[in-house]
C-alpha cells in the first residue's frame, strides 16, 4: 500500500498538485495560530487543530505556518485543542518518521507543542544569500543543498535551540542525548543565523543521516519543495521510491487500444457523475416539496401549526380551518377539523420539556367552552414535546397511569405519530380514510403501528371486495 502524506494548512489545490506529482494518497488538515487563554493556573496559548486521519498512520507530515484565512473558515467547527499528551505523541512520531515545518510570519514562537525543542526569533529581514552549513559529507547533504536552493529570502524567522545548559558544565549534546536526538543546522546566513535545521531520529545518529524533524523558512514554491522532499526522504528511508511502479506502466504496451479504452472510461465516468448530480438535484427538489413535514418534530408556535394544518388538509384530506383567522384578536393556535357532521377543535403545542404540562389537555377542552361550542364539538391535542432531542430518543408523554387520565377525553396525537402517518399516506402505504380513522377514531392516545393497519375492519373489507 502506498504511504499516506498529511499536509497541514495546504489548500486543496496545493494538496491535489502534490498528490498528482507523487501519486501518493494525500490528506489535508489544519493547525491554527493559537490564541491566548487565561486559565485558573495561569496564562496559556491554545492551539486548534484538525486531522482527518491519525497523523501517526502517515509516513510524513508537512506543516505550513501560518494558515491562510480561508483554511480557518474551511475547518471551523471541526477543530480540537492540542493537549499536553500531544507533545509526547508528536515527539514519538518524528523520532521514527518525518515531520517538516515551513515557518513564515507566524504567531507560534516555538514548537514544543509538537514535541520539537526548536523555536523562532525575528530575522533581520535583509538576508539575501543562504548557504549550506551542514558539514557532514553523506547523502543527506543533498537534502540540505536542496533546501538551500528552495528557501525564500529573506526569511521571516531564524531557528533557535530551546535546549540550553543551566550551567557551564553541562554539554549541549547531553541535553539532546536526554531528548534522544541530535541537532543539525542545515542552512545559515553569513552572520551564522540558522535558517533551517533538523533533529535526528531516535538513537545514535552522529552523522545527521536520519532527519526526523525539519524546520525551515517558507520555500519559494511550497508544492515543488514538498514534492522534492517527499521524493528524497521517501527514497532515503525506503518508504517511497519515485518511479518504482514503472513495471506496471501502460507505456510498455501498444497505445491506440489503451487510449481508446481509457477514453471510454472517462466518458462513462462523466456520464455517471452527471446522472448522480441529476439525482441529487431531484432529491433536493423532493425534500423541498415535503420540507414542512420536518417541522412536526422540530418547530413550535406558528411554523408547527402551519405544518399540522398542511398535513391534516393536504395529506390526510380533511376539511381544516385555521381558527385563529376567525379570531385575530384572540389567537389560541388551534385548528377546526370537520369530518362529516363532526367538529373537532385541535390545540397545537410545541415544548422543549420532556414531559409536557398536565394542563395542555385541559386547555383543549377549555377552548371549546370558551368559544361557546356545545357538546357536539370534540377536542384534540397535538404536541411536539422534547423538541430539541432526536425524536427516537424522546420519552412517551402522559405515560403513567395517573397522567393517562388527563388525555382520556381528547384525541391526543404525538407529532411523531402524525409524521409517520403522513409519510405512509404519501408513500401509498396508508389510505387517507385509514389515516383519518387512526387520528380521530377514539379518544386517548393515538397509537400508530404500520403492522396493525392491515388488520383494521376497513382493510379487511377492501380485501374481501377485491
Amino acid at each position: 500500500m502506498a504511504p499516506k502524506i498529511l499536509l497541514l494548512n495546504y489548500t486543496q489545490a496545493e494538496a491535489d498538485l502534490v498528490a498528482k506529482q507523487t501519486k501518493l494518497r494525500v490528506v489535508r488538515g489544519y493547525i491554527g495560530e493559537g490564541q491566548d487563554v487565561y486559565y485558573a493556573d495561569g496564562h496559556k496559548v491554545d492551539i486548534e487543530y484538525y486531522f482527518p486521519e491519525p497523523y501517526y498512520e502517515c509516513a510524513m507530515v508537512f506543516l505550513k505556518l501560518p494558515a491562510v484565512d480561508m483554511l480557518k473558515t474551511e475547518f471551523k467547527g471541526n477543530t480540537k485543542t492540542l493537549t499536553p499528551d500531544d507533545r509526547s505523541n508528536f515527539r514519538n512520531y518524528w523520532g521514527r518518521r518525518v515531520f517538516v515545518i515551513f515557518a513564515g510570519n507566524t504567531n507560534i514562537k516555538n514548537f514544543v507543542r509538537f514535541g520539537i525543542p526548536l523555536g523562532l526569533v525575528e530575522s533581520s529581514g535583509i538576508d539575501t544569500t543562504p548557504h549550506n552549513c551542514f558539514g557532514n559529507q553523506n547523502e543527506v547533504q543533498q537534502l540540505a543543498q536542496l533546501l538551500t536552493v528552495q528557501i525564500q529570502m529573506p526569511t521571516a524567522r531564524y531557528i533557535t535551540e530551546l535546549l540550553q545548559p543551566k550551567d557551564q558544565y553541562t554539554e549541549q549534546s547531553q541535553l539532546y542525548y536526554q531528548y534522544r536526538t541530535n541537532y543539525y543546522p542545515y542552512i545559515c546566513n553569513e552572520n551564522g543565523d540558522v535558517l533551517a535545521a533538523a533533529l535526528s531520529h531516535y538513537g545514535g545518529d552522529y552523522s545527521g543521516g536520519k532527519p526526523g524533524a525539519i524546520v525551515m523558512g517558507l520555500p519559494k514554491k511550497l508544492t515543488t519543495t514538498t514534492v522534492k522532499m517527499i521524493e528524497f526522504l521517501g527514497e532515503h528511508y525506503e518508504i517511497y521510491t519515485p518511479g518504482a511502479d514503472w513495471r506496471e506502466s501502460s507505456s510498455l504496451y501498444p497505445q491506440n487500444e489503451l487510449k481508446r479504452l481509457e477514453g471510454e472510461i472517462n466518458d462513462i465516468t462523466e456520464k455517471a457523475l452527471a446522472e448522480v448530480s441529476s439525482r441529487k438535484g431531484k432529491i433536493k427538489t423532493y425534500r423541498d416539496q415535503w420540507n414542512y413535514l420536518s417541522a412536526l418534530v422540530i418547530e413550535q408556535s406558528t411554523p408547527l401549526v402551519d405544518a399540522v394544518y398542511r398535513v391534516l388538509a393536504e395529506v390526510v384530506g380533511l376539511k381544516v380551518t385555521k381558527s385563529d383567522t376567525e379570531r385575530p384578536t384572540d389567537p389560541v393556535e388551534d385548528l377546526l377539523v370537520e369530518i362529516g357532521e363532526r367538529k373537532i377543535l385541535v390545540e397545537v403545542k410545541g415544548t422543549k420539556a420532556s414531559n409536557p404540562p398536565l394542563d395542555y389537555p385541559q386547555q383543549a377542552i377549555t377552548h371549546i367552552r370558551r368559544r361557546g361550542y356545545g357538546g357536539e364539538v370534540e377536542a384534540a391535542l397535538i404536541v411536539n414535546h422534547d423538541m430539541q432531542k432526536d425524536p427516537l430518543l424522546r420519552k412517551t408523554p402522559y405515560g403513567s397511569t395517573e397522567t393517562q387520565r388527563v388525555i382520556a377525553d381528547v384525541y391526543y396525537i404525538d407529532t411523531r405519530a402524525l409524521l409517520e402517518i403522513a409519510k405512509d399516506v404519501i408513500d401509498g402505504k396508508l389510505s387517507q380514510a385509514q389515516a383519518q380513522s387512526i387520528l380521530f377514531g377514539k379518544f386517548g392516545r393515538v397509537v400508530y403501528s404500520r403492522e396493525e393497519v392491515s388488520t383494521t375492519p376497513e382493510s379487511e373489507a377492501q380485501e374481501a371486495a377485491g
